[in-house]
């Protein structure tokens, strides 16, 4: 229901920035994300769980309703695994985040353009053999966008990731056969990513 409930909320959103949209920016990403840290709390003596760095990929989708501002809808996606050094194993885990947010440009005519964008919306954990859970998250960040044409350009830029899990976890969405992932010292799992894309602009 409250996945449901986000979902309609983006939509309305949507709905409303086209109406007043002047222009749209498409692009696909690629980059490298940080990973973070777990704990087995089903053991008497809660054991690290770590999880590995890796490659990302997804897509920004960008609706400018004014000169500097525009509306982003962002989808990226880590997929990597985490490890127990205790039991010496390795289970594969996705991290998909679906963001909603809003982006300021510095310099909206020039060719090199700095922008800020923070966003909220969820994240999808998918540990493998133990099921999958959706938690509310956040980013913020900034970069730098190349505009090669009025058609065409490149956008690099970094985001911290922060996504709370709350001090209880879902036993459905986190155990496996040798127990159940859990946070440690902190109710948010705090990542980094740096992505680069090409723009591909749309509209007037």
């Amino acid at each position: 229901m409250k996945n449901r409930s986000i979902i309609i909320a983006a939509l309305l959103v949507i709905v409303s920035a086209v109406g007043y949209a002047q222009e749209f920016e498409l692009t696909p990403l690629i980059g490298y994300q940080t990973g973070g840290h777990l704990q087995n709390r089903y053991s008497a003596n809660p054991k690290d769980i770590d999880i590995d760095n890796s490659m990302s990929f997804g897509i920004a989708f960008d609706i400018g309703f004014a000169p500097e501002q525009m509306i982003e809808f962002l989808w990226l996606r880590q997929d990597t695994s985490v490890e127990n050094t205790d039991r010496q194993t390795q289970d594969d885990v996705s991290l998909d985040y679906l963001q909603i947010g809003y982006l300021y440009h510095f310099q909206p005519f020039e060719t090199v353009d700095p922008f800020v964008v923070f966003s909220i919306g969820t994240t999808r954990f998918d540990i493998a053999d133990a099921g999958s859970t959706w938690r509310f998250s956040g980013t913020i960040g900034g970069g730098v966008k190349f505009n090669l044409s009025e058609r065409v350009g490149i956008r690099l830029d970094g985001r911290f990731y922060g996504s709370y899990i709350g001090s209880h976890y879902n036993d459905n969405g986190w155990c496996d056969p040798w127990g159940c992932y859990g946070w440690s010292d902190s109710t948010s799992l705090l990542q980094f990513g740096a992505t680069a894309g090409l723009i591909i602009k749309l509209g007037d």
